[in-house]
């Protein structure tokens, strides 16, 4: 029967459509410090800030080496379900390209995310004393959502100048523009075969 039909076209979900503040673009690329940081800076960081954070969890965006301080901090915690090691992890160290044994259905996520729990169920025992559960929008929690089924995906893309050493302009390359280090990519940039500008 589908074969009888034009192939549907990916349509933008809620939280990108314009008049939810979106772009309309169904293609969406995750990334980390434009998606997810500016949520944390406007609804958690008042008390998770960098003096006496609230549960000893700093949510701040500070640059560090590869990351910033609170991916580094929900990872290692894995705060948002649990992480799928890819080489890697903050956990378990270099583990080669390990992906582990097989998974049942929502082992992974939002199923398995104590954060979003914290932030969508208000009887959560944490929520007793302080309620987490109205802090983020209906579109907020739609965005976070889908950066925890992403494994904790920090980079949109792998062009562009990630390390921390791209933060300031460079003596040795005057065409080099801070303005790119970590930039997010557009979907179209992300799947194209060539690197844009920006990235060399």
């Amino acid at each position: 029967m589908a074969l009888r039909r034009a192939p549907s076209l990916p349509q933008p979900q809620p939280c990108d459509r314009v008049e939810n503040g979106g772009d309309g673009l169904p293609g969406q690329v995750i990334h980390y410090p434009t998606d997810i940081q500016p949520i944390l800076d406007a609804k958690c960081v008042s008390c998770h800030g960098a003096e006496k954070p609230a549960g000893g969890l700093r949510l701040t965006g500070e640059t560090t080496l590869y990351y910033s301080t609170s991916y580094e901090e929900l990872a290692r915690k894995e705060l948002a379900g649990p992480i799928i090691p890819e080489f890697t992890s903050f956990l378990h160290g270099d583990r080669g390209n390990y992906n582990g044994a097989y998974l049942p259905p929502r082992s992974l996520g939002s199923p398995k995310s104590t954060l979003l729990e914290l932030l969508t169920v208000r009887d959560h025992p944490k929520n007793a004393q302080d309620d987490h559960s109205a802090l983020l929008t209906e579109m907020e929690v739609m965005v976070l959502a889908r950066w925890i089924d992403s494994n904790y995906q920090f980079y949109g893309t792998y062009f562009g100048r990630h390390h921390a050493q791209w933060v300031n302009a460079d003596p040795n390359n005057p065409a080099y523009q801070p303005a790119d280090f970590r930039r997010k990519a557009t979907f179209a940039e992300a799947v194209d075969f060539l690197a844009p500008a920006w990235h060399r």
